[in-house]
């Protein structure tokens, strides 16, 4: 099966150090996003970004994918819940997973990492959207959270969320 990744906008809430994206403010139109879906033949649609819950449009854009009869995998940071998006159709919130991105396992390198502090409002955020959705963890893993990778599988472990670990290498 083959995944078509768009990244819906070049902006973010949160600067992480070893991130490679182009955080330029640029955004592609909803038609822009649809054709891309509809001239794919693949199952799943993966909406990153930037942040993609920073885009007022997501809601409608994840209705849209999945009336096409496609799934949907978003990467988020999980910092914000977008209005709207608790309040999709079940069968809408059935096609759709949210990985979030989760860098660090306490506050203080947490926004040691994301320049932000946002650790607690994103657990408060996977509690709430858990019920709701299928969800997985991921972090980046580059020399300032090496050591914070077994907190980081506890941390996971806790929220009952399974996690993906990659290994990066800081660009910025």
């Amino acid at each position: 099966m083959r995944n078509l990744t768009i990244d819906i906008n070049g902006t973010c809430n949160e600067r992480c150090g070893f991130c490679y994206q182009d955080l330029d403010g640029s955004i592609l139109s909803e038609e822009e996003i649809m054709d891309l879906v509809d001239g794919s033949d693949t199952e799943v649609v993966e909406i990153g970004g930037g942040e993609p819950f920073l885009d007022k449009r997501i809601v409608g854009i994840i209705r849209g994918i999945r009336n096409k009869d496609k799934r949907v995998h978003i990467s988020t940071n999980a910092s914000i819940i977008p209005e709207g998006l608790l309040d999709l159709e079940q069968k809408t919130k059935d096609g759709t997973q949210l990985q979030a991105s989760i860098h660090a396992s306490n506050p203080a390198l947490y926004e040691n990492i994301t320049d932000k502090n946002l650790f607690d409002r994103v657990i408060k955020n996977l509690g709430t959207l858990k019920p709701h959705f299928s969800m997985l963890m991921t972090s980046a893993i580059y020399q300032d959270n090496f050591n914070d990778v077994p907190n980081l599988v506890n941390l996971a472990e806790q929220l009952q969320l399974p996690i993906r670990v990659n290994l990066v290498f800081p660009v910025g």
